[in-house]
């Protein structure tokens, strides 16, 4: 995806939803468990919530199990 091609790349559940046709709740939920998995960072802009994944999310994603 976007978080492992573009490091630094800004993302919301909106364009998450947009992007893999779900439903933007379930986008919502998706983004929290990977933040919960330290996976992704977060903050907030306005009403929405922005993310952006860790500079070394693959090392992070491989050492996940």
């Amino acid at each position: 995806t976007k978080t492992v091609k573009e490091q630094g790349y800004l993302f919301t559940a909106k364009e998450i939803s947009t992007e893999y046709a779900i439903a933007e709740n379930t986008a919502r939920s998706d983004l929290k468990v990977l933040y919960d998995l330290s996976l992704l960072n977060s903050f907030k802009s306005g009403n929405s919530m922005i993310y952006i994944a860790h500079s070394n999310l693959l090392e992070r994603l491989r050492n996940t199990n």
